[in-house]
């Protein structure tokens, strides 16, 4: 289990760089909050699981919107689960991973889609396929092959 917050101030750049009616920048407070199980299914295979949640208080975000400024919203974060299957062979090794994340209460305009669920740029499903495999049965001779899946 972990939990951990932390904080950023507004630089000197933000502030000054923030349309003179808008109040100065607070700032921004992010809590943390992810349990991690995992168990060995073979004795040269694993399988953990990762839930998380992200709250973002005070976010400054960049906007272009009209003019170029930093602007302080209300809220936004993210909570999910990744999963990660290890397993290690004689002649190599193969990693699969999985992620998914759903946003949560964002109220800020630059990072919105049509999906409520998802924030621009930010793909909800990912997945990672990695392989190793000793050529010619020498572990210090290896071949490697990654795969990646992303969402929209």
């Amino acid at each position: 289990a972990l939990y951990s917050e932390a904080f950023r101030t507004p630089s000197i750049f933000n502030i000054e760089s923030k349309d003179a009616t808008q109040e100065i920048m607070k700032p921004e407070h992010t809590t943390t909050e992810e349990i991690e199980v995992g168990t060995q299914i073979t004795k040269s295979s694993y399988l953990t699981g990762n839930f998380f949640n992200t709250v973002i208080k005070n976010p400054i975000v960049y906007s272009a919107l009209g003019s170029e400024k930093y602007l302080n919203y209300n809220e936004t974060g993210t909570q999910g689960l990744e999963l990660d299957y290890r397993m290690k062979l004689p002649m190599g090794s193969l990693t699969l991973g999985y992620a998914f994340y759903q946003a949560r209460s964002s109220n800020v305009l630059e990072y919105k889609t049509t999906d409520d669920d998802a924030l621009l740029g930010m793909p909800q499903h990912r997945g990672v396929v990695n392989s190793t495999w000793f050529m010619m049965g020498n572990p210090n001779l290896k071949l490697n092959a990654s795969f990646f899946f992303i969402g929209e």
